[in-house]
């Protein structure tokens, strides 16, 4: 039976296994359309560190029997009433 879990990324760490994974996720459209300027494939750790930091951003990583797999992350308005 497999286990599913969201893991709320709360350290910086965390943040090259998303890049690690957002890279994965998006080589193949990048190959395919060499979309250079809003790929996320091109976006570096200082761009997911920049998102991690604002206060309406959270990264949540997605594991499956303790494995990463995916991640969300999630932009609420400025009250944190809605996403």
């Amino acid at each position: 039976m497999e286990n599913t879990l969201l893991y709320p990324v709360q350290e910086r760490k965390d943040l090259l296994k998303i890049l690690e994974i957002q890279k994965e996720a998006f080589k193949q459209l990048y190959l395919k359309y060499r979309d250079r300027e809003t790929s996320p494939y091109k976006e570096t750790l200082q761009d997911i560190e920049r998102k991690f930091a604002m206060v309406n951003s959270r990264y949540y990583l997605i594991q499956v029997n303790f494995i990463n797999v995916g991640f969300i992350r999630i932009i609420t308005n400025r009250n944190k009433s809605a996403a």
